[in-house]
């Protein structure tokens, strides 16, 4: 495998990702990734939140119970 022309790619998408960040600064600012790479708006991230805090705490309380 030829590693320049790997290198070459990876630089001029880094370089492609300055100049749009640096063209639009605040574009992306109300935005957020989430662990699986999704990209939400900030109400869609506290509404995934919410729902994850509330199955993890359905998983501690399972995981409490004995019969």
């Amino acid at each position: 495998m030829d590693l320049k022309s790997v290198i070459a790619k990876i630089a001029a998408d880094a370089d492609l990702r300055n100049r749009f960040t640096r063209t639009v600064p605040g574009l992306l600012d109300n935005y957020f990734l989430s662990g699986s790479g999704q990209i939400l708006t900030k109400e869609e991230a506290d509404r995934a939140y919410a729902i994850n805090f509330f199955l993890d705490g359905l998983d501690f309380v399972s995981s409490q119970v004995r019969l």
